[in-house]
Formats: structure tokens, C-alpha cells, sequence
């Protein structure tokens, strides 16, 4: 980690690392490491925690990050019988070597664990004042999914929901999925309504639902949703299409379509240099101008959110002011390009 890098860009670079690294194991890519996923006797494939493991433990140690495993807990805990203990975090990553010196605690899961299991770990994240990360591994995900994540996650927080009004962090997730190589990322601040930023995270994440009144405000825009960061990233195999930055250099008006930012809509992009501004025009959204979370320029927003639509509107003479006008050229994109748009 570079002196300037934050915790933030850290957790990020690492997701994505360990995500491409357990992509190509699982779809045997030449670059893969030489890690395997083992058979079980009927010889299906088991995917568990201890791959994403391995693969954090190994980027930690190559990017010169002190960690530790099996971490017992600053706290005490009633997690099994009826004396409490020290429990165990799967991975801790340390600013200097300094056992006192935790930065982030790492909680790993695969596949549909109980919800005991999601209630434990979520209790030691909330409890241990040190900012979480809950990296998952999911061989495959659709619609279902999502919500079953998303309405397990809600029952095991409200089992330890006295714990939420004292955390003082917050609790980054990042869901790797396999089949689809595809990374999703958000991160819940507990000062904030954690409940609704979570569903309006996972659902913008995934595409899962049709919007509803938590993700479609009817006053202003809150982008991101109630604080919190969303992101996906999908691998290079994907074929995602990106922007050309040497274009976007100058001072630009476009219209854009960008799914990992928001997957409903054309957004309309204004540029100045590094400055950049979204903004809404769907018919439903005031047109508030926003930046996407943790891309304060416009070379840190193309690196992290590719755009698979855009077109020029510089030349099209019209006022940002003038709504009617740039809600009909977004919803004409949006029918054009099997956008689902919010109307």
C-alpha cells in the first residue's frame, strides 16, 4: 500500500485481485494460480471459504499488508453454550505490525450458509469497532438469489440490532460470483438507514427488481443510495464496453449508459477536464447534478464504472434546464437499447 492509498482504494484493489484470481481458477484459465477447487466423491466441485482464504492471505502477503488468521475477537461472546468467549475472525489486515493496530476485519462465506452463521459473524463485524469486510463466494447467482441474500442479511442484523446503533464503521460486502465472473460491491454505513440502503444496494447491483419508492425517491436524487458506495465489476472476458478517456479530456456533454452506476436508465454526463457531473432526466428523478461514490475525478469514475452507451449531446443546443426535451432523448435511448427506464 502506497503512503497516499487509502483503506478504501486497499479493500478495493483487493476484492478485485482475489475475484479475478478465483474467476480464472474456477473456469481454468491458463493464468490461473495453482490453486484448485476440490472434488467431493460424487465429483462435483466444492466451493467454500477457504479458496477466498488462501487467495487474501497470499495479496496481502505480495502487497506487504501485515495480517493475521483466525483472529480472536477484542470482545467476548455467547456464540455457543453458556459462558462467553473470544470468537475468531477469518482475516485481519494491520496498518503496522502491531497486534493493536487492526484496520480491517475479514469475514469469509460461500454458498447459502446458515443463518446462525450470517448472525455470528455479523455480530463480531458490528461489535469489534473495526471496519468489516464480508467477502462471499457464490457459484452462481440470479434473481432469487439476491433477495434470499438480501432478506437473510436483514434477519441476522436484526437478531444483534442493538449493536447497530454503536458501530462506529461501517461494513463493506463484496459478492464474487464465478460462472458470470462477476463482482458486486457496496458498503453499508450503520449512522444511516442500513435496511433500506441495503436493498436499494443489492437491487441496483443486480438489476434483481423494478424499482420501488426506497430506489426511485420522489423528491431529489440521494446517489449513492442513503451514503453507501455500489459498484460492479466484471471481468475482461465479459466484453463491457468502456470509455475513451482521451475523448473525454475536454469540456463534453453525453448521454451514457453505465450498469454498474445504474442499470435502468441512460444518465447524462457533463465533463470539465477532470470535473464531472451525472445527472438524472427519466421522468421521475429531479435532474440534481451527483458523483458516483469514491470517483471524486472523472479518470477514477472511467476506471471503475465502464460505460456501454454513449452518445454525444454537446451539439444538440439545449439548456439543462429544458427537462421535457432530455427526458424524451433518454427515454428514446432507453427503448433503443432494451433500457427498462422507470416510467
Amino acid at each position: 500500500m502506497t503512503s497516499d492509498e487509502s483503506l478504501d482504494e486497499l479493500r478495493h484493489r483487493m476484492v478485485v485481485d482475489v475475484a479475478h484470481s478465483l474467476w480464472r481458477v474456477y473456469h481454468g484459465d491458463s493464468d490461473a494460480p495453482y490453486l484448485l477447487w476440490p472434488a467431493k466423491r460424487d465429483a462435483s466441485t466444492r466451493v467454500s471459504e477457504q479458496e477466498s482464504k488462501i487467495l487474501i492471505t497470499q495479496w496481502l502477503q505480495s502487497n506487504q499488508r501485515f495480517y493475521s488468521v483466525e483472529t480472536p475477537t477484542s470482545e467476548k461472546y455467547r456464540q455457543s453454550g453458556a459462558s462467553e468467549l473470544s470468537a475468531r475472525i477469518d482475516v485481519t489486515v494491520y496498518h503496522e505490525r502491531n497486534p493493536s493496530a487492526r484496520m480491517l476485519n475479514i469475514e469469509l462465506k460461500a454458498g447459502t450458509p446458515s443463518d446462525e452463521s450470517f448472525r455470528k459473524d455479523f455480530e463480531k463485524l458490528l461489535r469489534e469497532r473495526v471496519r468489516g469486510l464480508w467477502f462471499h463466494t457464490l457459484t452462481k447467482a440470479r434473481h432469487q438469489t439476491w433477495l434470499s441474500l438480501e432478506d437473510r442479511i436483514c434477519r441476522a442484523i436484526d437478531v444483534v440490532i442493538d449493536h447497530t446503533g454503536s458501530a462506529t464503521h461501517v461494513i463493506d460486502f463484496a459478492f464474487c460470483v464465478l460462472q458470470s465472473r462477476t463482482l458486486v460491491e457496496f458498503t453499508i454505513d450503520f449512522s444511516t438507514d442500513w435496511r433500506a440502503g441495503l436493498q436499494a444496494s443489492i437491487r441496483r447491483a443486480t438489476g434483481a427488481l423494478a424499482a420501488t419508492t426506497t430506489l426511485r425517491p420522489s423528491v431529489g436524487v440521494v446517489r449513492p443510495p442513503y451514503s453507501l458506495q455500489t459498484s460492479i465489476a466484471v471481468s475482461e472476458s465479459s466484453g463491457a464496453g468502456a470509455l475513451d478517456r482521451a475523448a473525454m479530456s475536454g469540456k463534453l456533454k453525453q448521454l451514457v449508459l453505465i450498469p454498474s452506476l445504474e442499470p435502468r436508465t441512460v444518465l447524462h454526463l457533463s465533463t470539465r477536464g477532470e470535473s464531472y457531473k451525472l445527472r438524472y432526466f427519466d421522468g421521475t428523478h429531479l435532474a440534481t447534478p451527483w458523483k458516483a461514490a469514491n470517483c471524486p475525478t472523472l479518470t477514477t469514475l472511467l476506471a471503475l464504472h465502464p460505460a456501454t452507451l454513449i452518445v454525444d449531446v454537446a451539439t444538440d443546443g439545449r439548456d439543462l434546464t429544458q427537462h421535457d426535451y432530455w427526458q424524451g432523448r433518454v427515454k428514446k435511448l432507453n427503448a433503443e437499447n432494451s433500457v427498462e427506464g422507470y416510467e
